[in-house]
């Protein structure tokens, strides 16, 4: 089919598309007899058969043939005041400018295997549905190319069959309209037109495939309309396998209440956006001002899912930016209010010296769908100093507090970025002598710890470790903005990683490392120094500094290491010295999250004297002696006060408010209670849409309603059918049943 599809075109695309011999087409609005009288016009005026009709499409009709005669016959519409319109086409189809390929057209199929279609097929041919066992051979191709095509006649033969839903398969929207304007109008119909969404009165609904973008070309969204013609599709009662609209893609079900929408979103909010300057478009800084004393300060906004990867770094379940987030920010910052490009660092390279983090930053999760708060962080670098070097401090402040947290503080400068240059590091020779650890076990390892990365940080592809030193080959995913910072947070939080590998493999981590979820967190660094803007894939080499009285075998509280980053052949491009790592548990970590200053500090039970002597095993009451001691409702009611009339008229009162929520459900689920009718009670539920899980329940429904007078149950069907006492229009029994609130 596809074949003859393409050879059909290549035959008709022969033809001459421009001189005298070129074809054209118009469209013109008007019955199908005023038009031909028109075409006879213009050949009787030829001498010739210039112009053929081309289609009988119901509310208009097309004309085709040669280019000059349309001419003549558009002129003409215009003198009659019949609106006429010439089509974009090569050709003159359907025409007797087709007769010249007619009898190669037919050969085209003198070899193929033709059978007759097996499912209802209106041809536009005849108008009508072909005979059983009639194939479209070359022959009915032949027809087809140069008779006119009769699709007002097709469709009226389409709602003679009973036809209630049409789906145009094209690049745009063109056919379904013509259809629903052609479609036959009933006599007690209306000719109001609902669009495509539908048709006349009575008539199909029209769908589309694929709808053109408003001013042409191409689909005006990422998949062309074509999800919303199969959501148009399925309220239409078609039934579809909706597992081919998602093949190729990850998806998952989505349970969704089983009673009546209560008009609640359950959409996800998508993240808020930071602030950014309107030059500047930092992903961490955001706005930059310039003060008169020489300082430059940064102001944004973060947010558990802003910046997205911030969400994949959790400390004991808390979303916290990585400590080396405060490094990156501090070397752009410094950076840029130096006059470098963003995204860049100055050609002498960047150090940031003298780090020290004071708090962490935890930032809060959104609840019950909320808006999700943040945190406004600040940034001030200092004027240039004598040193040749900037102070920058990092403050955040939340919603609703008054005061600033000043979270790290660290020097920035270009003075003291010169790299020394050491021999080219050998990273094959040191990985053989150390040994290959699986990444996915060791990611395992921290997530038990407490410190659980997510896929934008597990930059750690490869890993060998030995006791105190450690080798990663740490990589950041496609997911890194264009122009992000020089240093990326992600990455070096990934080297980071290493040295925690590194420190790993010592008696002080594994002392450590118990049950009560103890991990080392970095509490700062002497000197960061980068020769330039990081590639996204580098190998750290990672070495423990071995402090004097360490190794006894019990838990550091503070451990410091050494890092180098160096290119794939081997080449240093920057280092980290003097690495410091606290030693930080669940509980100190969360306390100083809301109490900074409480961050190096952890709770301890001291024992305490007895205030006294222990109670008895049977301090509590027995169940024998609560039963014992325990009244009716009633006998509670009447011992707070309230009379035996009191108590008798509250439940009263409580049953009546029963019942009418009963009658109040039945109404909101929609049912309308016709007077003397009979109902099946599982007929009803499956009408009102109630899930089987709830089948008991709505029998209760039914039965306060009976107790209410507006049913009745059916005698002999076992409290299964009931009867409509009260139709929906009808008052109550009781008055006050009509409103329960």
């Amino acid at each position: 089919g596809l074949r003859f599809a393409a050879r059909r075109g290549e035959v008709m695309g022969s033809l001459p598309a421009a001189g005298p011999q070129a074809g054209a087409m118009a469209a013109v609005f008007a019955p199908a007899g005023r038009v031909e009288g028109l075409v006879a016009e213009v050949n009787a005026a030829m001498g010739c058969e210039g112009l053929s009709m081309a289609a009988y499409n119901g509310g208009h009709q097309v004309v085709s043939g040669l280019a000059g005669a349309v001419v003549d016959l558009l002129e003409r519409c215009e003198a009659a005041a019949v609106r006429a319109e010439r089509l974009r086409v090569s050709h003159g189809f359907h025409s007797g400018l087709m007769d010249p390929i007619l009898e190669e057209l037919e050969g085209l199929l003198s070899e193929a295997e033709v059978s007759a279609p097996e499912l209802d097929l209106v041809s536009d041919v005849t108008g009508g549905v072909p005979p059983v066992g009639e194939v479209m051979d070359g022959a009915y191709w032949r027809r087809q190319a140069r008779e006119p095509v009769a699709f007002g006649a097709g469709v009226a033969a389409l709602a003679g069959l009973g036809v209630d839903v049409l789906v145009e398969l094209g690049p745009r929207p063109v056919l379904g309209g013509m259809a629903a304007l052609a479609w036959p109008v009933e006599e007690d119909g209306g000719g109001d037109v609902s669009g495509m969404s539908g048709a006349r009165s009575g008539g199909p609904v029209v769908l589309t495939s694929l709808k053109g973008r408003a001013g042409g070309g191409g689909a005006g969204s990422s998949d062309g309309g074509f999800v919303e013609a199969v959501a148009d599709a399925y309220a239409s009662g078609l039934a579809l396998g909706f597992e081919g609209l998602f093949t190729g893609e990850e998806r998952r079900r989505v349970s969704l209440p089983g009673y009546p929408f209560q008009r609640q979103r359950y959409w996800a909010d998508a993240p808020r956006r930071r602030r950014r300057a309107g030059g500047l478009d930092h992903p961490l800084l955001g706005e930059r001002r310039e003060l008169p004393g020489g300082e430059t300060t940064f102001e944004t906004e973060l947010y558990a899912t802003e910046p997205e990867w911030l969400s994949d770094h959790r400390v004991f379940g808390q979303v916290a930016a990585p400590g080396a987030m405060y490094g990156a920010m501090a070397l752009s910052a410094a950076s840029l209010a130096g006059g470098s490009g963003y995204g860049s660092v100055t050609s002498g390279g960047m150090a940031v010296e003298e780090v020290q983090i004071h708090a962490p930053l935890v930032l809060p999760e959104g609840e019950d769908g909320g808006d999700e708060p943040g945190r406004t962080v600040f940034v001030v670098v200092g004027a240039m100093e004598e040193t040749e070097s900037r102070p920058v401090k990092i403050y955040s402040q939340g919603e609703d507090e008054k005061e600033w947290t000043l979270h790290a503080e660290a020097r920035a400068g270009g003075g003291a970025a010169v790299l020394e240059a050491p021999a080219r590091l050998d990273v094959d020779a040191l990985k053989e002598g150390l040994s290959e650890l699986d990444s996915a076990e060791f990611y395992r390892g921290l997530a038990a710890a407490g410190v659980e990365f997510g896929g934008s940080f597990r930059t750690v592809q490869g890993l060998w470790c030995g006791p105190g030193e450690a080798v990663g080959d740490v990589r950041v995913g496609a997911g890194r903005k264009e122009g992000e910072a020089g240093l990326h947070p992600v990455l070096l939080d990934g080297c980071f990683q290493v040295v925690g590998a590194a420190l790993s493999g010592t008696e002080e981590a594994r002392a450590g490392a118990g049950e009560d979820g103890i991990i080392y967190l970095p509490l700062g660094w002497e000197r960061l120094r980068v020769s330039g803007t990081l590639p996204d894939r580098v190998t750290c080499h990672a070495r423990q500094r071995m402090e004097e009285g360490s190794g006894d075998g019990a838990p550091e509280e503070v451990l410091s290491a050494d890092l180098g980053l160096y290119d794939e052949n081997g080449e240093l491009l920057g280092s980290v010295s003097g690495l410091v790592l606290k030693r930080a548990t669940r509980a100190a970590f969360l306390s100083g999250a809301d109490r900074p200053d409480d961050l190096l500090y952890t709770p301890v039970w001291r024992g305490a004297g007895s205030t006294g002597a222990p109670w008895p095993a049977d301090c509590l009451l027995s169940p024998q002696a609560a039963a014992a001691g325990a009244g009716s409702l009633g006998q509670h009611l009447e011992a707070e006060g309230l009379s035996a009339p009191a108590v008798s008229a509250l439940l009263g009162d409580l049953e009546r408010l029963s019942r009418g929520y009963a009658v109040a459900a039945l109404d909101g689920l929609g049912w309308r209670r016709e007077r003397g009718a009979e109902v099946a009670e599982e007929e009803l539920r499956r009408r009102l849409k109630v899930v089987s899980e709830h089948a008991g329940l709505f029998g209760r429904v039914l039965a306060l309603a009976a107790d209410a007078g507006v049913l009745e149950p059916v005698p002999g069907a076992g409290g299964r059918s009931w009867r409509v006492v009260r139709g929906a229009g009808e008052g109550l029994p009781d008055a006050e049943l009509g409103d329960p609130a």
